[in-house]
């Protein structure tokens, strides 16, 4: 019976430590999964259509901001009533731009994304068109997009 038992604890062993390149190892391939998970999720949500239409709004925005109303108000045109001349292009909007037009508009904005927006919509018939909405201040807007894009 000794030998049995002797047996029974010669057969459980205590495992050695993991070494500091095991360690190091496993930390490896743990944070390869993860970044791997991370890339995943990533690419599926931030497909090409949607940054590539996230892209074009924010610039689009930007330019009737900063530049369409800008220029509006500071025109020869703009007799210092807002509404009335707003009111001119509430229902028609203003003339639309092409996309080529707002990637040339301000190319230090564009200029790290003018070929992905080029890779995947024709820039001559992409057009925005612009409708003032009433308070008409810089942010009371609307915006129409005719996207000719390959998505």
């Amino acid at each position: 019976m000794t030998n049995s038992k002797n047996h029974k604890q010669n057969s459980v062993r205590k495992k050695a430590p993991l070494s500091g390149t095991q360690k190091t190892i496993i930390i490896v391939i743990i944070l390869a999964i993860l970044v791997t998970i991370v890339a995943v999720i990533i690419s599926f949500f931030l497909k090409p259509e949607s940054l590539t239409k996230a892209r074009i709004e924010g610039l689009a925005a930007d330019y009737y901001e900063n530049y369409v109303y800008e220029n509006l108000i500071n025109s020869d045109q703009f007799d210092g009533d807002l509404n009335s001349t707003m009111n001119r292009y509430k229902e028609t909007g203003f003339t639309p731009i092409t996309l080529r037009q707002l990637i040339l508009h301000d190319q230090e904005k564009t200029n790290g994304i003018s070929d992905s927006l080029r890779e995947f919509c024709d820039i001559e018939r992409t057009t925005i068109r612009f409708f003032p909405e009433s308070p008409f201040s810089r942010k009371d807007y609307r915006i129409d997009y005719n996207y000719v894009c390959n998505f």
